[in-house]
């Protein structure tokens, strides 16, 4: 009966410790607190179950009036799945306390539920200590921005019945137990005098959202302490703040563009940059950090990349489009210019024969010049003038306009005074000539030339291309 009975106690123990799936392990259950001074306790909260836990903590400060209760995180907290949560408690007696116990207890309830999850009893020990103390320590606000600017203020007051000199007054600023800043005040303290001592910081862009702890702690001249303070305030999460500025400069076989980003926010973030790649074909794209992707959307080709920027990091992208396709279709551009300017816009002249077979001695060889004014404006005082080498003889024979010849000791001179041509007008001339010997192997003949004045009344000399007479 006695081993029944065990056996259901043993039941009933075991199930009802399996129901508590959250337990509060506190580090101390019983502490001493000194007055001006601050006393940290370690809370362990376990979580057996394999849910997540999003729990409310609660407390009764057993006395407002001497003792001062601060926390490292702020409720609700987010108790994972079969891990521990660590949370701090700050005890804080103040220069009011009297010496006695205390009782406090801390309670978690479930934030969905309003279930108590666990509950546990600290036993505090209040000591008082000395008559020189910070009455109250508070800021401006309890959430701040990047660029607010925080404002501390502490009080002090001397209650004994002696001065007090080379007092220091030192405030820490602290996340996650590291000190972000430090102010020091020294001052001197007469019987029954109190002093306001203010502080300003500024935050900001880059300092790291979440909770703060400022712990004012006052001293002697020997850097005793004699008192200590804190209180909590919070900086906010600002994401997405990613400042981007674009400039390019312009080289003689490239572009090179430059895509600068910087995050003015205070966590890290990951922004996308799409830009649009204007070049012919990718090889003519080369980015000094590659991206993620890179592809042709309507006929343009997208760059994309993905960047992470801690708060404050500032990175570059650097990519380089080569105009070598610009280059060449201006050098043909110009060069098309050119042959315009040089051909379609001024006066040419032509020079073939239209002979066939055999060049032999006493074969009429029959000479066309065309002449054509290409230009869009009236040419004056043309004049056409070709030469004869001594080799042949000129035929006095003219299908068209006949040339004035004079006869020279190395051949004949002819040319012909055409007058005005209108635009796009064009002259064929032609004179016949007879090799005085048999032609061998190949004859360069001379070439013709056509003078004229142009539209702005200067004199303007054309050559033709040269003729081959060939045996």
């Amino acid at each position: 009966m006695k081993k029944i009975a065990l056996f259901f106690i043993t039941l009933i123990f075991l199930s009802s410790f399996a129901s508590a799936e959250v337990l509060i392990i506190p580090s101390l259950k019983s502490i001493n607190v000194f007055e001006g001074q601050t006393t940290e306790v370690k809370i362990l909260i376990r979580n057996f179950g394999d849910e997540d836990v999003l729990a409310t903590y609660n407390y009764v400060n057993p006395s407002p009036s001497q003792l001062s209760i601060a926390f490292d995180r702020n409720s609700p907290i987010l108790i994972p799945a079969n891990s521990d949560f660590n949370l701090t408690l700050y005890l804080t007696a103040l220069p009011e306390a009297i010496s006695g116990t205390k009782l406090l207890t801390f309670e978690l309830k479930d934030l969905n539920t309003g279930e108590t999850l666990d509950s546990v009893n600290l036993i505090i020990k209040l000591q008082s200590k000395t008559k020189i103390y910070i009455t109250d320590l508070f800021v401006n606000k309890g959430l701040l921005y990047p660029n607010d600017q925080l404002e501390i203020t502490a009080k002090v007051i001397n209650n004994d019945v002696k001065s007090y000199e080379d007092l220091n007054l030192e405030f820490q600023i602290v996340y996650a137990a590291q000190q972000i800043k430090r102010f020091e005040e020294r001052l001197s303290l007469s019987a029954g005098e109190q002093k306001t001592i203010t502080k300003v910081m500024n935050i900001t862009n880059y300092l790291r959202p979440g909770e703060y702890v400022v712990i004012a702690k006052l001293k002697d001249v020997l850097g005793n302490l004699l008192h200590e303070k804190l209180i909590n305030f919070a900086i906010a999460e600002v994401p997405n703040k990613v400042q981007i500025n674009k400039y390019s400069r312009f080289q003689i076989f490239s572009i090179k563009n430059y895509i600068v980003l910087r995050n003015e926010g205070n966590v890290e973030t990951t922004t996308e940059v799409r830009e649009t790649i204007k070049v012919l074909a990718p090889f003519l794209f080369s980015p000094s950090i590659k991206p993620e992707s890179f592809e042709k959307v309507d006929g343009q080709y997208v760059a994309l990349w993905k960047i992470t920027l801690a708060p404050g990091e500032e990175k570059t992208i650097e990519y380089d489009i080569q105009l070598y396709p610009q280059w060449m279709a201006a050098i043909l551009l110009i060069a098309g210019v050119y042959f315009v300017l040089t051909n379609l816009t001024t006066v040419s002249i032509k020079k073939f024969h239209t002979f066939k077979g055999k060049v032999s001695k006493g074969k009429e060889i029959t000479i066309v010049l065309e002449v054509k004014n290409n230009s869009i404006r009236t040419v004056e005082n043309v004049e056409v003038r070709d030469f004869v080498p001594g080799l042949f003889n000129v035929i006095e024979k003219y299908e068209v306009l006949p040339p004035k010849i004079r006869k020279a000791k190395d051949g004949y001179h002819i040319s012909w005074k055409l007058g005005k041509m209108s635009p796009r007008e064009e002259r064929v001339l032609m004179y016949k000539i007879k090799p005085k010997v048999d032609i061998e192997g190949e004859f360069v003949l001379p070439t013709a030339q056509v003078i004229f004045k142009d539209w702005r009344d200067r004199k303007v000399i054309k050559v033709s291309n040269i003729v081959k007479l060939k045996a």
